[in-house]
C-alpha cells in the first residue's frame, strides 16, 4: 500500500536491523511494530532510531494489535507522532503519507 503511495520502502525484521540500515536510508517515515519478534520492542527501537540524527526530521507511526488505553498512552510518552492499530486501515496510512508531503 505504501509503495502504492509512492513510498520507498524498506521492511526491516528485528529493531537491530532497523538501527543498522536507517541511517544510510535516513527515512521520513518509520512504522515500528510494538510486539517484534526476539530482541528489542518497538518501543526500544524507537528510542535507540530517535538518537540518530536523520531521525529530527521522520515521523514515527507505533503499530500493533494491542489497543488498550496504558499500551496508546504509552505510545504517545515515547515520542511516536501517530497510531495505527492493527489490523491496519489504508485510510490511516494514506492521510500520514499525505500529510508528510504537504
Amino acid at each position: 500500500m505504501l509503495e502504492r503511495l509512492g513510498c520507498e520502502v524498506r521492511l526491516r525484521h528485528s529493531g537491530e536491523e532497523a538501527i543498522e540500515d536507517a541511517p544510510s536510508f535516513e527515512p521520513e517515515l518509520v512504522i515500528l511494530d510494538l510486539n517484534m519478534p526476539p530482541g528489542m520492542d518497538g518501543y526500544q527501537t524507537a528510542i535507540e532510531l530517535k538518537k540518530q540524527s536523520w531521525s529530527t526530521k521522520a515521523t514515527f507511526v507505533a503499530h500493533t494489535a494491542c489497543t488498550d488505553p496504558s499500551t496508546v498512552e504509552r505510545v504517545r510518552k515515547a515520542g511516536f507522532g501517530h497510531f495505527v492499530p492493527k489490523p491496519p486501515n489504508d485510510s490511516a496510512f494514506e492521510a500520514i503519507v499525505t500529510a508528510l508531503r504537504r
